[in-house]
C-alpha cells in the first residue's frame, strides 16, 4: 500500500508521478501474472483516477474502490466515466470519527429501524461544483420521499 497524503499537489503531474511510481513497484512482481486482475486500487477522492491522463489501460483489469462513478468537479467538460459495474465498487467517502460514534450510539436491530437507506452530504442539489456527480444526484432525485429512506444535505 502506498499512501501519499502530506504535501500532495492535486495537479495532474503530481498524481501521474504517484501513479507511475505505484505501477513500477507492481511491475516488479505479481502484477504481470494476471494484468492486475488480482489487485485492488482505492480512489478515495472523486477527482481520481481522471487526474491521471493515462490511467485506463494499466487499470483495465484492476478492481477499483471509488467514491464516485464519474470523476467529480470537472464542470468545464462532460464527466468521464470511471466505473465498471462488472468489477468495481462504489464505497462511502470519509466519515468523521464523531459521526461514526454517533451512528454506533444510534444503532438498532434491523427489525426496529425506520430508515433502511440513507445518504446525507454534497450533491448537485446543494453544492454547485458537484453538478456532474451523477450518483449522488440520482440518489437525491429518485429516493427522496420514499418510505424507509432519508436523503438530503448535511445533518449536524
Amino acid at each position: 500500500v502506498l499512501n501519499y497524503f502530506d504535501h500532495f499537489d492535486s495537479e495532474e503531474t503530481e498524481a501521474s508521478k504517484l501513479f507511475n511510481k505505484t505501477l513500477k513497484e507492481l511491475d516488479a512482481g505479481s502484477w504481470q501474472r494476471r494484468g492486475g486482475a488480482d489487485h485492488i486500487f482505492l480512489f478515495s477522492w472523486g477527482r481520481h483516477p481522471c487526474r491521471i491522463p493515462a490511467w485506463r489501460e494499466p487499470l483495465q483489469s484492476v478492481i477499483q474502490l471509488q467514491v464516485e462513478d464519474h470523476c467529480e468537479d470537472l464542470n468545464y467538460q462532460s464527466p468521464e466515466a470511471s466505473f465498471s459495474r462488472w468489477k468495481d465498487l462504489i464505497i462511502p467517502g470519509h466519515v468523521d470519527q464523531w459521526r461514526v460514534e454517533a451512528l454506533r450510539k444510534a444503532n438498532r436491530p434491523m427489525k426496529s429501524r425506520d430508515v433502511l437507506v440513507a445518504f446525507h452530504g454534497r450533491s448537485a442539489e446543494n453544492t454547485e461544483s458537484y453538478g456532474n456527480v451523477t450518483i449522488r444526484t440520482k440518489i437525491m432525485r429518485y429516493l427522496q420521499g420514499l418510505p424507509g429512506v432519508s436523503v438530503g444535505g448535511f445533518v449536524e
